[in-house]
């Protein structure tokens, strides 16, 4: 009687592309899982009138930019871009007024109108280049000053002060011709 040395004709391996595939179909599970986690967790932060610059993050906002909308007293707030809403995110907001500077240098109360039969409390806009919505937000007896391009968000204690500050940044992006 004789026996076969090293086996029969049934496998004992994977080939190469065997392997290949099952590593390919791996890393794409792993990053569509790790991709949604990251969203919920970036929706479950709230949004605070101090963080209105980094929400969302600048990443996030597509070509035509995004909007903050916030209804109901700024108790139900939403990420609307390309004319429908995206996201839901929790606001942390509470009551508050916005103010824009006009051309006569003086605060104006803005009203943003409605959305979907609902008074909008605030629509702050989000740029692809990383820039916002100039204005300032009245929160907790505070005074926001956000600026609309780079520049850091400044608190101050009247409104009087916020509006001095707006006017002193009108001038700061004007070409002027000094670096040419």
């Amino acid at each position: 009687m004789s026996r076969k040395i090293g086996g029969g004709s049934g496998r004992e391996a994977f080939s190469l592309l065997e392997l290949l595939i099952v590593i390919v179909i791996i890393s794409v599970l792993y990053s569509l899982i790790s991709v949604n986690f990251s969203l919920k967790k970036r929706e479950a932060e709230s949004v605070k009138p101090e963080s209105l610059r980094r929400y969302p993050l600048r990443s996030t906002v597509p070509a035509e930019g995004a909007q903050l909308l916030c209804l109901n007293e700024c108790r139900d707030c939403y990420i609307y871009s390309g004319g429908k809403v995206t996201a839901e995110v929790e606001s942390a907001l509470g009551s508050l007024k916005a103010y824009i500077v006009d051309e006569r240098g003086e605060a104006e109360q803005v009203d943003f109108g409605r959305f979907r039969d609902h008074r909008i409390c605030l629509r702050f806009r989000y740029y692809p280049n990383g820039s916002s919505s100039e204005m300032i937000i009245e929160s907790k007896g505070r005074f926001l000053y956000y600026p609309t391009l780079f520049g850091e968000v400044e608190s101050f204690d009247s409104l009087e002060e916020a509006v001095a500050r707006w006017r002193r940044g009108e001038g700061e992006f004007t070409d002027k011709g000094d670096y040419y």
